[in-house]
């Protein structure tokens, strides 16, 4: 095969695979993060960063508290520190169907559905990884 690079020509020859080589490190979500807590937050539970900074349950029938920051790695009561995960693997939950697309939920503060709304707003949050684990992933809000 010839390549042609500013008018020099470079000559390339295939040669079989070579063994695999191995595996590379795994990937590492961001580092957490920490905000004070303006209501009482349990740990793996949607939180939004409001204007101040302080952050609270996301609920996606509210787009000023539907942009998920992230997911409480701490509990922390109203004025506390709460640590969460900005992006990542998820770890603690329960009852999840691996593979599934996961919606904040319209109804409960803080909390994820499997189920997409049919009214209000959209706001998917990531994929069930395993039965206690999601890929969190911010995805854009769409209106419906």
């Amino acid at each position: 095969m010839n390549l042609i690079f500013e008018d020099e020509i470079i000559t390339l020859q295939l040669a079989e695979q070579g063994i695999q080589g191995p595996p590379g490190l795994p990937g590492s979500a961001a580092p957490p993060q920490s905000a004070e807590a303006d209501e009482a937050i349990a740990p793996n539970q949607a939180i939004y960063l409001k204007a101040n900074g302080h952050c609270a349950l996301a609920i996606a029938n509210d787009p000023a508290k539907s942009r998920v920051a992230g997911f409480a790695i701490t509990s922390a009561n109203p004025g506390f520190t709460c640590e969460y995960r900005p992006d990542g693997l998820i770890e603690g939950l329960s009852g999840l169907n691996p593979g599934s697309i996961y919606y904040l939920s319209n109804s409960i503060p803080g909390q994820i559905t499997q189920i997409s709304p049919a009214t209000g707003y959209l706001a998917p949050i990531g994929q069930a990884f395993t039965s206690s684990k999601l890929k969190f992933k911010f995805y854009p809000v769409v209106r419906l």
